[in-house]
């Protein structure tokens, strides 16, 4: 397994540094996927309004070109636009094998505080079921009455709470189109420059081989 890293820098007081079991390139934007404009768009449009619930809207300039590419039900131009913005690329392939890589979105934290990052997935399998993403960052620093089994080292590298967020007006479960959006809620309860690495899957024996 190869496990690519990278570091984030901003205003944030917790900067990221992901790790992906992957073999390609980290941070590309990736290229148009061929999906239909009106089921993409709709999809966006309710990305959109959870970004601005949850008071992390995309920059002005992005989000008003996002809701014309989304009346014009402008597929491609929707990701040229969006991508940009992903923190994960997620790649399901038509036998329901899930991969991940970087997106070309800053990976970049609030310490105490929930940013919600968006991810993409292009679902080759139309499989409709729940994603889900883990983290060995994200374990529990809690024994629940099992001393020694959590050990101190366990809860320093244990600084991270992910989930996906599937409140509407998103859905819980994939749509099944070819590609479409969501988002994750990233907390940190250190500061300063962190690793962590990232798997995804669809269900028992979905995560592909190289994240074993």
């Amino acid at each position: 397994m190869r496990t690519m890293r990278w570091s984030a820098t901003g205003t944030a007081s917790a900067a990221l540094l992901l790790g992906f079991a992957a073999s390609v390139s980290l941070g590309q934007t990736p290229d148009p996927v061929a999906v239909e404009g009106q089921p993409l768009a709709s999809n966006v449009t309710r990305l959109l309004q959870t970004l601005d619930f949850l008071g992390h809207p995309l920059p002005p300039d992005t989000s008003k070109a996002l809701l014309a590419a989304c009346k014009a039900q402008d597929a491609a131009q929707i990701q040229k636009l969006l991508d940009a913005h992903a923190l994960f690329l997620v790649h399901i392939n038509p036998e329901a094998r899930v991969k991940v890589k970087r997106g070309p979105a800053p990976a970049a934290l609030q310490q105490g505080g929930h940013v919600p990052v968006v991810i993409k997935i292009v679902n080759e399998s139309t499989a409709t079921k729940k994603l889900r993403v883990l983290s060995p960052q994200a374990q529990p620093i809690y024994a629940q009455g099992d001393p020694g089994k959590i050990k101190i080292t366990d809860i320093k590298d244990r600084f991270l709470d992910i989930e996906l967020y599937t409140k509407p007006p998103l859905t819980e479960n994939l749509s099944g189109l070819q590609v479409e959006y969501t988002l994750a809620l990233l907390h940190s309860s250190q500061a300063g420059k962190r690793e962590a690495v990232f798997a995804f899957d669809i269900g028992q024996g979905t995560q592909d081989l190289g994240f074993r």
